[in-house]
């Protein structure tokens, strides 16, 4: 048997693990402060008058704010000079305002309202007008940029990920080291996972001992979790059946 593979219960792998977060700080509110600020910087020096942030992850990166992409508009401008401020249908409005990490005004529109005619008023009171550049979140589905163009077609959009990438590509310190302890709590997993393995072993009991183990490690459970024996792994990301 090679070394590391098999001869573990489930019970004396998992107790070979411990939280591993308990050291670790997440992403505070000057870090977030610190990301609009050097976005605003970039946007000012290339003439981006602001950029859209929709539901998803540069909203989060920006302003902390976690939520989901669905069929109704949710995100955020952030002008090149002045606060973030926030859009949503109105009934969702008090459930943004407990999420927020970065203060910003929530502007809501009713579901006979439009989103995008509510976006162009937000950003003309923040000073924009025919001509000037508004960058557009790169995950944004298309249905948002056509109502965006529809809605003020003297503003030239542009895609932002000029500005999202510039300032995503560079981590922080502080990034680094959750990167880095994400990374080191995925190979504790799979360490105690090789541990347990052995022949009739099934794959949907790997997924569960996977699924145990990170949250032993400290984590919420396990994502996206695939596991995959003999023919099976040639198919970077899984079959249809679990194979037991």
């Amino acid at each position: 048997m090679q070394k590391g593979i098999g001869g573990a219960s489930k019970a004396s792998a998992l107790a070979t693990l411990t939280d591993m977060t308990k050291d670790t700080h997440p992403v505070d509110k000057a870090e977030y402060t610190s990301r609009i600020d050097k976005a605003q910087r970039y946007m000012r020096e290339h003439q981006i008058a602001a950029i859209y942030l929709n539901a998803g992850t540069n909203l989060s990166y920006f302003t902390g704010m976690d939520w989901y992409a669905s069929e109704r508009l949710v995100g955020a401008i952030l002008p090149a000079s002045g606060e973030v401020v926030y859009i949503a249908p109105l009934f969702e409005i008090d459930s943004l305002s407990e999420r927020q990490v970065i203060a910003g005004d929530i502007v809501g529109w009713q579901e006979h309202e439009s989103p995008y005619a509510l976006v162009a008023e937000v950003l003309k009171q923040a000073g924009l007008s025919g001509g000037d550049i508004l960058g557009v979140d790169e995950a944004t589905a298309f249905f948002i940029v056509d109502g965006f163009n529809k809605a003020m077609p003297d503003i030239e959009i542009i895609n932002a990920s000029g500005v999202t990438a510039h300032c995503r590509m560079h981590k922080s310190a502080s990034e680094l080291a959750l990167i880095q302890r994400a990374m080191d709590m995925t190979l504790a997993v799979h360490q105690a996972t090789a541990s347990i393995l052995h022949e009739g072993i099934t794959t949907t009991e790997v997924e569960q001992f996977i699924h145990e183990a990170h949250k032993k490690v400290g984590a919420s459970g396990s994502y996206f979790c695939i596991v995959l024996f003999g023919k099976a792994t040639s198919f970077p990301h899984g079959v249809k059946d679990p194979q037991v």
